[in-house]
Parts: structure tokens; sequence; C-alpha cells
């Protein structure tokens, strides 16, 4: 058939359509028409009085008439090549333009229309793909147009293409906003059948409530995390999900550990346990799991689903799982690993669960490798694997393990120092409160996987700890580095606490006085007159070049600070650089 019949019956049938009650519509589609790029437009009127002052706008058309066999895909569009100059010429012109493809039986000459309503970001987004694939054209998908539909398709572009005006666009780049938006075309027709992955969606920042148009997209896929409270056998469960949904697949993660993959065209799924990532975890998944058993669906509601899991053998023992998943979970909970723990991706989990058991349930404490006798320690520093170490109290009335750091157990605990050497008998003689965490540096108590900064602070507090020890000095000096570490402001704080105790009981003490004030720098906060004549008296009376050395750094005085360090001996400088006033030297 040759092209000029072709392209005359494409216009026919598309000025019929055009010609359909309430006659709304008025054609300037025109054939053998030369213009660059359009084939005229449409005339969208508010009534069938066609005068001038009822026209509402008008719609650029492009018509494309074929002969080849176009399939029609199971979302009922067929798919059309268009090429990169027309789109470029759209672009420059700025309007849109209604792209019609009537698609012609050479035997029957029965024709179909279909269309594609393209708006300044359709065509930005069109060229965007063609310039990265460099090539040029373009085969995007068109939907079957319905005889009473064209007007409302018209209006709506019309609409679309006064929201996304050149310059807009361009003004829109590269630019941020608080506040977006999308926004569907969507006829009402097509509401019933409307599908994420098959339309394209117009996103607009915000901004004084004027719409700025960004760009157009269709989303590969979409994700949606979340927390559903479900009663699974009478228990009330917090369940994370992760939905992962795409046009032929939805994946549902759930606590990261039991994963679902849906086929949306094959209706079937699969499923995997993974790892354990940490107990709770992997319990609530296990639940999951077993209500799907019992009742074959997904106890969520967020996303419904009636799912039966065919290879029903592999979980028959679901139940006694679960029951000593509930057992181990207690028994970390005993000893300070909770049940969102989370344990390392190296971990043997078969060998640290076993000897959990074996120890904390079994009490086979001869089993533990340690170079002191757990069997006569009262408080025990325990390396249960590589990854895993706990301070833990054993309470000599039932012979078990607890987390020192527990609320209860901490309670029940203290600790105190003779002030006289000698013997000592406590009921007599005199003595200081300590911490119970006194023998161990923040340091060290940081690698433990049971350590509670709260229990650590609260073992600090005047009448556990006295504020006058010495040793408050070092433990400040230890809380501060580990401030400088983790700029985290709680060790500070604490630390500030204890030299404020130090100089309380005895105001002459310098090197409290040194420390406080390295303190008082990191909050930035300025020096009141009379320390800055403490640091003055220190530097012209003493002859200590490590306390001047602090001094100098506290005043902000690198170079006589610098010249200090110089002439320390060899041990007297690798002391100092290990001091958390270093890390202050460095910034000066």
């Amino acid at each position: 058939m040759d092209t000029l019949i072709i392209e005359h019956l494409a216009c026919l049938e598309v000025n019929r359509i055009i010609l359909q009650e309430p006659y709304h519509l008025v054609s300037e589609v025109k054939f053998n028409d030369k213009s660059p790029s359009f084939d005229g437009e449409i005339i969208v009127y508010n009534s069938n009085e066609l005068k001038k002052e009822n026209i509402v706008g008008s719609v650029r058309v492009q018509i494309k008439g074929t002969t080849r066999f176009k399939k029609i895909k199971a979302n009922g569009k067929i798919s059309h090549s268009i090429e990169k100059s027309d789109l470029e010429v759209y672009k420059k012109m700025g309007e849109g333009v209604l792209y019609l493809v009537v698609s012609i039986n050479k035997k029957s000459k029965r024709m179909q229309t279909f269309y594609n309503a393209l708006t300044p970001l359709d065509i930005e987004r069109l060229l965007g793909i063609i310039e990265r694939k460099n090539t040029d054209s373009i085969t995007i998908d068109f939907k079957f147009l319905q005889d009473g539909y064209l007007e409302n398709i018209c209006r709506l572009q019309m609409k679309n293409v006064k929201k996304q005006p050149n310059h807009f666009i361009e003004q829109s780049k590269n630019r941020e906003f608080k506040k977006y938006k999308i926004e569907y075309s969507i006829l009402q027709n097509e509401s019933k059948d409307f599908n994420l992955f098959d339309n394209v969606g117009y996103i607009y920042g915000i901004e004084d409530d004027i719409e700025f148009p960004l760009e157009a997209m269709v989303p590969a896929a979409i994700n949606l995390k979340g927390e559903e409270q479900v009663i699974i056998d009478g228990e009330k469960l917090n369940i994370k999900y992760n939905i992962t949904d795409s046009r032929n697949e939805t994946t549902l993660s759930i606590e990261d550990t039991l994963k679902f993959e849906f086929s949306k065209d094959k209706k079937t799924g699969k499923l995997k346990l993974g790892k354990l990532i940490s107990i709770n975890s992997f319990l609530t998944s296990l639940k999951v799991l077993k209500y799907m058993l019992d009742n074959e669906k997904l106890p969520l509601t967020i996303y419904k689903i009636n799912a039966s899991i065919n290879k029903r053998d592999k979980f028959q023992d679901i139940v006694e799982e679960i029951q000593r998943y509930e057992e181990l979970l207690s028994i970390c909970e005993r000893v300070g690993l909770s049940g969102d723990y989370k344990f390392n991706e190296n971990e043997n989990l078969d060998i640290l669960f076993n000897a959990i058991f074996d120890v904390f349930k079994e009490k086979k404490y001869e089993t533990i490798n340690s170079e002191t006798d757990i069997e006569q320690e009262v408080v025990v520093r325990l390396k249960l694997s590589e990854y895993i170490t706990l301070l833990l109290f054993k309470d000599n009335k039932d012979n078990v393990f607890y987390n020192i750091f527990d609320e209860d157990i901490f309670d029940k605990l203290a600790a105190f120092i003779p002030k006289n050497s000698g013997e000592f008998n406590p009921n007599t003689d005199d003595f200081y409160n300590v911490s119970i965490f006194n023998p161990y540096t923040i340091q060290d108590l940081l690698t433990l996987d049971n350590f509670n900064y709260e229990i650590y602070r609260k073992s600090f507090d005047p009448e556990r700890h006295d504020r006058s020890l010495d040793v408050n000095n070092q433990i400040a000096l230890d809380l501060i580095s580990i401030y400088d570490e983790k700029e985290d402001i709680k060790y500070l704080e604490l630390a500030e606490n204890l030299l404020n105790g130090l100089i309380e009981n005895n105001s002459d003490n310098s090197i409290a006085k040194l420390n406080l004030l390295q303190v008082k720098k990191r909050y930035s906060q300025q020096l009141e007159p009379c320390e800055e004549d403490f640091l003055y008296d220190l530097l012209e009376n003493g002859d200590n070049l490590q306390m001047n050395f602090v001094a100098n750094v506290i005043l902000g005085l690198k170079k006589p600070a610098e010249r200090l360090l110089n002439r320390m001996e060899v041990n007297e400088k690798s002391e100092v650089l290990k001091w958390p006033i270093y890390n202050l030297f460095l910034k000066i």
C-alpha cells in the first residue's frame, strides 16, 4: 500500500475519533501536511457551540500510519519508534505532542489507534535515554485509544504542558527542594489497571506553593521499609520488613533473615531462611515461618498474599527449633548479650551456641580456657570467642554467671580499698569506696560486648566511689582520650565530674586543675582571668617541662609548647605523646 494512502487512511481515522459527541473537539489535522514533526492540532472547546470565546486550548498532534503488524502486549500496549530529530523539535517548541499511531490491517483495512501524550518532561526524559544509549531513535509504548476518551486525553495533556514550561524545567535543574511530589496522569477508565511500572510519573519540587517541573520517571522498582506489630500464637511481635516491588517480581524480606521472592507471571515463589544475624530477628523469622505453615498466608497486613509452602518436611522440627532459640535467648540475656545483639558474620554460630549452652546452662566451667581459676573468681573477663568478650559476675549462691552491667546485679555489688597499708579488717578498719570497675580502664571496658555506659557512670556516684582518690585523675584522662576519639560528650562530662571532686577535696591539686582546664578547652569555653593567672604562675615558677607543656597548650601557645617538647628526655616526650593534651597541641 502506498505511503500516501496509508497517511490518508490514518488521518481519516484520527478525524473520525476527533468527531465524537459531545463535539468539543475540532480537527486541524491536514492531509499531506509538510510541517516538520507535527501533523496539525486539535482545538478543544468547553461547549459544542464552537465560538472563539469557548476555546479552552489546543493540542499538537503527530500521526503515524503503519501497515506493519503491531503485537499487542499483555498490558494492552504496542511499541513504536520515535526519531531523535522529531523529539528535538518537540523540545524546542515546548508544547508537547499527542503522538498517534494508527495500525492498519492490509487485508481488512480495519484500523486501531494508539496514543502517547508526551509532555515536555517526557520528551526531556526520552532524549536523555537516547543520549545515554547514543542512538538516533527510541522505542516506546503506546496505549489503545478508545472512542469517546480523546477529549479527556487532550484536557489532561493541556494541563500537564501548562505545568511544564521549558524555562521552568531549565531553572529547576540541579536545584534542591525541601518538598517534592510525584504526579501521575491517569484517565478514569485506566485507574483500575494502573501499574506503577507501566506509567510515567512527573516529579515536581515545591517552593512557596509553586510547583517546579523536575523530571519524568518510570521506576524500575519501589522499595518499602517498615515495621508492623502482629500477634502470632498470642504473642505480640514487631516485624521489620523490606518490600521491593518491580514489574515482574516482588521480594519480601523479614528481619533481613527470611526472604520471599514472588514471581508475578508464574504465580510461584522462592523461600530462603538466611543465616542468623541476631537471636530476636531469627526467632521472629521462625515464628513467621510457622505461621505460614499453619495458616498458608503471611501475617502482615502491609502485604497480603496467600502462600503455601510445598516442602513442609524441611521445617517439621520448627517448634523445637523455636524453643531452643528462646532458651538460648534467655541465657544470652542473662550474661549481657541482648536479643538484638548482631553476631559477627564470621562467627561459627554452631560452636558458639554449643559453648554458651555448655558453660552457662550446664555449668561446664572446666571447658573454659582461662589463665585464672574461674571456679574461684567472682568477677571474670570471659572471652567466649574471637569476637565476643564479656565481663561477668558469678553468684556463689547458685554458682551461675550474670551480666555485671545488669541493673539488679550492679545494685548488689560494692568495692572498697583500705585507707591504711597492712592487714585489713573490713569490719573495723577504714576504707575507701571505689567503683567496681576500678581495676579496668575505660578503653578495656569498651571492648566488652556487654558494656553499659550508664552502669559504668553510676559506679562513680559519690556513695559508690570516693571523690578524693588520686586514681580519679588517671580515670579522667582516659575518659578525655575516649572523648577525643569518639567525640561523645558523656565521656567528657564524667571526666569533669571526677576532676571537680579531686579539686573539692584538695584545692592545691595543680595536676587536677590543669586537666580540668583542658576539659574546658574542649568545651570551647573562654578561660577566666584567674585561670589564666594560674597557668602563667605555673610557667613562671615551675620547672616541670611536662606541666609547663600542658599549660602552654591550654593557653594556645604552640611555639613555646613545641620548644618544651623538644627539650624533654626521650622517655618524658614519649609519655606526653600518649596524653590527651597532645591532641589539643596538634589542633593549635
